[in-house]
């Protein structure tokens, strides 16, 4: 999906990357240790105490920064795909495809930074009696502001990239803000629908389960327990909801790198990053440039051995090399990712390619 696609489809291909094996594998594990993290309120639960929702521990804490640090760093190795153009390719199962495990960690310390500073601004609101708009802060800014935190990041995975109030508002501006704002209502609406529809639902089953456990005495008393319960459950659900609006808004993130820049120059491979090469190369074939991605990719193995676009990379080299007529040299290139790498997402479509090759050459 290229260009700029309506709303109703990047909503249904969100879903389709939220929900994908390689995707729910970390959502699963980040709603675990957010389960643990509550471990202690549940099993005082389950002996009919009433605990404070206060109340933490050092390890509840490691538990919640590991949870927000896996989801947050796969939601943006996922985000980075859309934005190189591979949103429609399937989500591989390993933790980042696109970027490598420092850029999505460092990625994740920012998200957790910028959420500790809205939780240190609403109890500095709670201090001075503004309580009543303190509960909506943390979200509102994350949903906000961290869609174009994410593509600043992108460009230049930085911390700065994440606290620039210039950089942040030619992001916006590069996506549009009519469509910024579009999205972000969008988002808004999925948080408060999606939980609202959670609740009836839980609702329904804590009616029969009560009606089901009438005859137990002092049973009724009991239901504050569950509502506090409901209340975490709710809000694992709309953390889980805001990955979705983070997601939806990286698919009108702009495809080409330079995009603010009206500047007629063009980098060198040199000057480029090792992360930045894709996007440029998939700018440069899909505008029938091949000499330019043939530039780009030029010995990236040799300077960049273990870098996550590798493969990628060398499959854009492959095609450019078959579409300026040097197919004798895209077949091997192409068979010896095919037999290094068998596991990689591409690795069917590298097999498409060859057999395609292969017989343009009996033709």
């Amino acid at each position: 999906m290229h260009g700029q696609p309506t709303y109703g489809k990047a909503f249904k291909a969100t879903l389709r990357i939220l929900f994908s094996a390689g995707n729910l594998l970390y959502v699963l594990a980040s709603s675990i240790l957010l389960l643990l993290a509550i471990l202690p309120f549940l099993t005082r639960l389950t002996n009919y105490q009433h605990p404070s929702l206060l109340e933490e521990t050092v390890i509840t804490q490691a538990l919640i920064l590991l949870s927000v640090f896996i989801l947050a760093g796969k939601t943006c190795d996922n985000m980075a795909r859309i934005h190189a153009g591979l949103g429609d390719t399937p989500i591989p199962a390993t933790f980042t495809s696109i970027i490598s495990n420092k850029t999505a960690l460092l990625y994740a310390a920012c998200f957790v930074a910028l959420a500790y500073l809205t939780d240190l601004a609403e109890s500095a609101l709670n201090h001075v009696g503004l309580g009543s708009i303190t509960s909506y802060l943390q979200d509102a800014v994350l949903l906000i502001l961290v869609p174009a935190m994410t593509l600043n990041y992108l460009r230049c995975p930085t911390p700065l990239a994440f606290f620039n109030p210039v950089s942040i508002a030619r992001a916006i501006s590069s996506i549009g803000i009519h469509r910024y704002l579009c999205i972000t209502l969008i988002t808004i609406l999925m948080l408060l629908l999606g939980p609202l529809f959670f609740s009836v639902l839980l609702s329904i089953f804590l009616t029969i389960l009560l009606a089901f456990t009438a005859t137990i005495p002092g049973a009724a008393e009991h239901l504050p327990l569950y509502t506090d319960l409901t209340i975490i459950l709710l809000l694992i659900c709309s953390k889980l909801l805001l990955t979705f609006g983070l997601t939806y808004m990286a698919w009108y993130y702009p495809h080409t790198v330079d995009d603010d820049n009206e500047s007629s120059y063009t980098p060198t491979p040199e000057s480029i990053t090792p992360d930045r090469i894709l996007p440029l190369a998939l700018q440069a074939i899909k505008a029938e440039q091949y000499q330019r991605v043939l530039e780009l990719t030029r010995n990236f193995a040799k300077n960049h051995p273990n870098h996550p676009h590798l493969v990628e990379n060398y499959y854009l080299a492959a095609l450019a090399l078959a579409k300026t007529g040097a197919v004798d040299k895209a077949l091997p290139l192409l068979q010896q990712l095919h037999t290094r790498y068998p596991d990689h997402p591409r690795a069917a479509i590298i097999a498409q390619a060859i057999a395609r090759l292969q017989g343009s050459r009996q033709t």
